[in-house]
This record gives structure tokens, sequence and C-alpha cells, in this order.
């Protein structure tokens, strides 16, 4: 029988310089948005009450989400994808949302 692949995580690295900081976020909303969505999941299936999302880089400062606030955060991920109209990407929202609530 073949063995499942260990699953790992990390999280995200991003500038600790405030203006660069805000520049890869405009450039990257998206890519920071589904590593949010990945972050939740992944704690979901571990069944975490703690995630640890972005990490900044030359610092020992996280950003983390506490399962109470996976709902919220989901919520907000859904109403961008909508404002953008990123509809394509809207169907794994609502699926982890429904993983939340089991």
């Amino acid at each position: 029988m073949a063995r499942k692949p260990k699953v790992t995580y990390e999280a995200s690295v991003l500038p600790s310089n405030f203006s660069q900081m805000e520049s890869y976020i405009k450039l990257h909303k998206a890519d920071l948005t589904e590593k949010v969505l990945d972050c939740i999941d992944y704690a979901i299936k571990k069944k975490l009450k703690l995630v640890e999302v972005f990490k900044f880089e030359n610092s020992e400062f996280l950003i983390t989400l506490t399962s109470d606030k996976f709902e919220e955060n989901i919520t907000n991920v859904y109403d961008y994808y909508i404002k953008e109209e990123k509809y394509e990407l809207c169907p794994r929202v609502i699926e982890l949302k429904k993983k939340l609530q089991k």
C-alpha cells in the first residue's frame, strides 16, 4: 500500500518594510486571499484552534487566525471575489464554509 504524502505547512513571508508590504499586497492580493483559504483549510483538516498565516521577513512577528475567526475571513474572501467578479473562485469558498460548519 502506498503511503500518503506528509502534509506540510508554512506561513507565507511578507515584506517587513511598510511601503514594500503595501506594494506587495496590491500586486498579490488574489494570491494572499488564496493563502488565507489554504491556511483555514489546513487548520480545519488538522483540527487546529489557531493557524499561522503570514510572517514578516527578518522578524519573529506572525499573523495568526483563531478558529473563531475562520468563518469571518472566509466571508471576507467570498465578498472580495464577488466584488472583483472572480466567480470561478467562489465554489472553493462555499465548500470551505461547508467544511467549517460540519
